[in-house]
């Protein structure tokens, strides 16, 4: 957590050496008197990068706090970090924005069933604003899909000088779920379709995900995972304290160069939540492990994934016959309703009534509890 970033640059010396960085960074507007910010990077180094806000109007800036997260370029797989994760930088030499929402297509290393993309304009070669803007491959207003491909680059809503230099954008790609890497707790997802803009009708109550109960909550970073709205704009964490009762308060935010309005159409956002260590055990939620046991997925397997809603669960496993205490358990451990499970020779076949959303399916072979993450469409 950074403190009184301003318009001015500042410098934030990081704990670990780096090669190739990769910096995330999402401003806390505390209240919607505060003018819109973006956060710019500039100068990533071995241990260090600049830092500043802009308004994108020009206008007056004021002192807030912003979130960080850095992480090393690579590529990561679950067998061997513990999580399914790439991170990147691209030179992005398209403009996206207001009536021409154009799309960069990239191509991931790995293949993910919920994919969660974050990302930031990280360089300065133009001193005029811009902010980073994920989505589908060819819909702006969906959001990257499963699989390895997805659009992501730089835009600036309503600008009327729509032009830019080209820019170095950051990103991490990871699945969504929920880990525990080196005593860093943290939870990845893209959220419901929902966070309004910070002058909409009704945003005393903020627009709020909810996180794990496991996740002591310390900070976060956003990003737009699609872009309903025409005239663009980009997520926030909103209040002088967004993780209020383990929840993330986030807000839609605008430039005013057009019109001075900030009121948006509901967006998705896609959010890296992370904390230092687990709250004490709440009665009756079911405790998961946070790191899956690595194991070769070939042999256990979902299928399909993600699910349509009202489809059969099939789980496929040479093992079936010695799996046992089948449940299905949201993302915040609590357990949902099971209407039947039969079990084949290599399948395991479950009705469930669920909601759409992220599920893990819990069995046991032998002493081991696995977990498959799912998702319901």
């Amino acid at each position: 957590l950074l403190n009184n970033v301003s318009d001015n640059w500042i410098t934030v010396n990081t704990n670990e050496t780096y090669t190739d960085m990769v910096v995330i960074a999402t401003p806390v507007l505390a209240n919607a008197n505060n003018n819109p910010v973006v956060s710019r990077i500039q100068n990533t180094g071995t241990n260090s990068f600049e830092i500043r806000l802009q308004n994108p109007s020009g206008g007056t800036v004021g002192n807030h706090k912003v979130h960080y997260f850095v992480v090393e370029a690579g590529v990561y797989t679950e067998a061997i970090d513990g999580i399914k994760m790439e991170a990147r930088t691209f030179t992005s030499d398209t403009t996206a924005g207001w009536n021409n929402w154009q799309f960069e297509n990239h191509v991931l290393s790995n293949n993910y069933a919920h994919p969660v993309i974050l990302g930031q304009v990280q360089s300065y070669n133009d001193a005029r604003w811009s902010v980073f803007w994920a989505s589908d491959t060819a819909v702006r207003m969906d959001p990257p899909g499963r699989g390895n491909s997805f659009s992501a680059g730089k835009q600036v809503g309503q600008d009327t000088q729509n032009s830019r230099s080209d820019e170095v954008i950051g990103f991490i790609a990871l699945e969504a779920g929920l880990y525990e890497l080196d005593g860093l707790v943290m939870q990845a997802d893209v959220g419901a379709d929902k966070v309004k803009g910070v002058e909409n009708a009704g945003f005393l109550l903020p627009s709020t995900y909810n996180l794990s109960p496991q996740l002591q909550v310390t900070g976060a970073v956003v990003a737009s995972a699609a872009m309903d709205g025409n005239d663009g704009g980009w997520p926030i964490l909103f209040g002088n304290n967004p993780f209020i009762l383990n929840r993330l308060q986030l807000a839609i935010d605008e430039d005013q160069i057009v019109d001075a309005e900030r009121t948006h159409t509901n967006e998705q956002v896609a959010f890296l939540a992370f904390g230092n260590h687990l709250k004490n055990p709440i009665p009756g939620i079911i405790q998961l492990p946070l790191r899956q046991a690595s194991r070769d997925v070939s042999s256990t397997h979902l299928a399909p994934n993600p699910i349509e809603k009202g489809q059969e669960i099939v789980l496929y496993s040479p093992e079936a016959q010695a799996l046992s205490n089948i449940r299905i358990l949201t993302v915040d451990g609590r357990g949902a309703a099971i209407q039947s499970i039969s079990t084949a020779d290599q399948t395991i076949h479950i009705q469930a009534e669920l909601a759409a959303g992220m599920y893990f399916l819990s069995y046991t072979i032998g002493e081991t509890q696995q977990l498959e993450r799912f998702v319901i469409h």
